[in-house]
């Protein structure tokens, strides 16, 4: 569903210039986006949305002046259709006049405009032109982007987070939103190739804004860099004038433990130590601290401040001048500017500097709040459970989910969640487990039903026999069934044989072997057991070695009666 402007159709109705109160051309309470169905993300620019599907599919509906929509055309589509050539995206990223997805084989593709080398391209040129304008208008493969685990788009750049915890800019950098803290003094001011952000490292999730953009790293605290004459950094003052006001990579003051960030039009969300807080350019109340920010010269609040009335956030979201949360239950709740109905409050021109709801929606599993509009999923969530296993610890998490011990977090059905492993200092990862999830790389976790991802630190721990069946018939055998946690790469077998009863025969005068554990697997099974009393042995082994403290169960085989 979408609510806001709608001069150029970019609701999804099926019809562009619908007036509202006092001639707004927007529609100012949820309305039904036409044949866009299984949807598993969303984004929107300047009067365009696009839709990710659960098949891989994307369609794009609004304003397409530059290309955006990617169909190949520079005309205006009010109704939502495919875009053709894309058929395996797992994630989706709209700038102001581009547009990104994110391939499930770690490449990228961009499309739109290319005036400030946002599609990453190596130029700010071509590959043709839209109206005049450097663009692409079908999408494209970014040359040299691989490993990529999420994708972000700000106002006229776009970023990439690696599978290493890196993250990649492109795009304008006349304020800084590249991350090198200065102004570039090339002809378009523009870094038209990926390249990595100064000082950003161990990343599980990015945000792009108006002219910042912020990386969550695997601690829980947050890197943002950009524009900062409106404290839009969070670091409690603003940067000023001359120059481009603005600073690489800086860490928001009072932060800890953050799960989520958004970066909007010069303002910032975060779900941190479980409560929604917010900083930056406030204006408008897009902050939602309750008041609009009115004293020169930032108009701003500096740093992080608790939003009121957001007591079971699921996800906040910043668009340019107004903000929304999903909550818990499934409602939402907005707040800021209302100029043209982006509040879906049923009312225009009335500015909440508070959250309120939006009434009659209800059911939501995802929210993405945009330049001057707002859309919501309807449909089911499922839950992402994150499980650890093994000797060592580390961290977890991506998008919306970062935890160092057991945590779960629902999202809409049929999202694809990228989840990066970084071990403590002293560790290292064994793997993935779970959700079709394996290896030491990124794991890709699709939620069509809920799904439990264990991430392995160190080696196995917690070998367990799950059963034993010991046969008491004339061909003696034991068979044993077992299993460990994590990420086990196979299972090593031992069984002590019983020792010689005393007054037997005599020793060999051979030294006799050590008996030494072997490779297994479950349902090992030993045959032709000789009366006595036997241990078996097993333990879980991955890439890293064997678990320390085997499994062990003490068996008799009885003598045959006589």
């Amino acid at each position: 569903m979408g609510w806001g402007y709608n001069y150029s159709g970019q609701v999804g109705i099926g019809e562009a210039e619908v007036k509202g109160p006092d001639e707004c051309y927007c529609v100012i309470t949820p309305a039904t986006l036409l044949g866009v169905g299984n949807v598993t993300g969303l984004d929107a620019g300047y009067e365009f949305g696009l839709a990710l599907r659960s098949d891989g599919s994307m369609m794009s509906w609004g304003y397409n002046y530059e290309g955006e929509l990617g169909d190949g055309t520079t005309t205006l589509n009010a109704v939502p259709k495919p875009i053709d050539g894309i058929s395996n995206a797992i994630a989706v990223a709209a700038g102001s006049e581009h547009a990104l997805a994110l391939l499930a084989d770690g490449t990228v593709l961009a499309w739109g405009s290319n005036d400030d080398g946002e599609l990453g391209f190596g130029s700010a040129e071509g590959p043709e032109e839209c109206n005049a304008i450097p663009c692409s208008k079908r999408p494209r493969p970014v040359p040299g982007l691989s490993g990529v685990v999420a994708i972000a788009s700000g106002e006229y750049a776009s970023y990439a987070l690696l599978a290493d915890g890196t993250v990649l800019g492109w795009g304008r950098d006349e304020n800084g939103a590249t991350g090198t803290g200065v102004s570039p003094e090339n002809k378009c001011k523009c870094t038209p190739t990926p390249t990595a952000i100064p000082g950003v490292a161990h990343a599980v999730a990015i945000s792009g804004g108006e002219d910042t953009a912020a990386a969550v790293l695997r601690d829980g605290t947050v890197l943002n860099w950009g524009e900062n004459d409106h404290s839009s950094l969070g670091t409690g003052t603003a940067t000023p004038e001359p120059g481009c006001a603005c600073l690489g990579a800086v860490a928001p003051a009072g932060l800890s433990n953050v799960r989520q960030i958004s970066e909007g039009g010069l303002h910032s969300l975060v779900l941190a130590d479980g409560v929604a807080r917010g900083w930056g350019y406030n204006f408008d109340s897009q902050v939602g601290i309750g008041s609009a920010s009115v004293e020169s010269p930032c108009y701003c609040v500096p740093t992080a401040t608790t939003i009121g009335g957001l007591s079971d956030a699921r996800k906040v979201d910043a668009g340019s001048y107004h903000s929304a949360a999903l909550l818990g239950n499934g409602t939402l709740m907005a707040w800021g500017e209302n100029d043209l109905g982006q509040l879906g409050d049923g009312t225009q021109d009335v500015e909440r500097p508070s959250p309120v709801a939006v009434p009659g929606l209800s059911g939501a599993s995802d929210v993405v709040a945009t330049v001057s509009n707002t859309y919501a999923i309807i449909g089911p969530s499922q839950t992402l459970s994150l499980a650890f296993a093994g000797t060592g610890s580390g961290t977890a998490g991506g998008s919306g989910i970062l935890c160092s011990a057991a945590c779960s977090q629902p999202f809409a059905q049929g999202q694809v969640k990228a989840l990066r492993a970084d071990p403590d200092s002293a560790g290292q990862f064994a793997g993935w487990s779970g959700a079709g999830c394996s290896g030491t790389g990124p794991c890709f976790a699709r939620l069509d039903t809920d799904q439990t991802v264990t991430a392995t630190f160190g080696k196995p721990k917690g070998t367990k026999i799950t059963k034993a069946k010991i046969s008491g018939k004339k061909r003696k055998k034991a068979k044993f069934r077992f299993t460990a946690p994590g990420a086990v790469t196979g299972f090593q077998c031992l069984l002590l044989k019983p020792k010689p009863r005393k007054g037997g025969a005599k020793k060999s005068a051979k030294k006799k072997r050590k008996a030494k554990f072997a490779k297994c697997a479950p349902g090992k099974t030993y045959k032709n057991l000789k009366p006595g009393r036997y241990t078996f042995k097993v333990r879980a082994v991955n890439i890293l070695g064997v678990d320390a403290k085997p499994a062990k169960r003490k068996f008799k085989v009885h003598a045959p009666k006589r």
